[in-house]
């Protein structure tokens, strides 16, 4: 016996708009859905750390690292952009300010990775 015949036509077409409502809603709230054009804005433009440099997960989502925060809070109130006041934060508290991790490719939000 197959499907069409067990829940009969209509209730094969609800359970066919489930899926792809579902679909589409996975697809449109899944951190890859995220706000790639923000890494441009950054000194190493996302190319040592992708989405880690702000996020904890490196496919994004919504939970920030320390560096994502302090970018949250400073860079998206200046229009979105990197500052130098953002920049003279040590975001992580390892010792080093953001600019001098970017500028030793060490992530500026965890604090395991800093300067040698």
């Amino acid at each position: 016996m197959n499907i069409l015949n067990r829940v009969g036509k209509q209730g094969f077409l609800y359970v066919g708009r489930i899926f792809i409502f579902m679909g589409l809603f996975s697809f449109f709230s899944s951190p890859g859905f995220g706000k790639p054009f923000r890494l441009e804005k950054i000194p190493d433009q996302g190319k040592n750390f992708k989405c880690r440099t702000c996020h904890v997960s490196r496919f994004g989502g919504k939970e920030f690292n320390p560096f994502g925060n302090d970018y949250k809070r400073l860079g998206l109130q200046a229009g979105d952009n990197y500052t130098e006041e953002l920049g003279a934060l040590d975001s992580d508290g390892d010792g080093f300010s953001n600019k001098q991790e970017f500028d030793a490719k060490t992530n500026p939000g965890n604090p395991k990775s800093k300067p040698e």
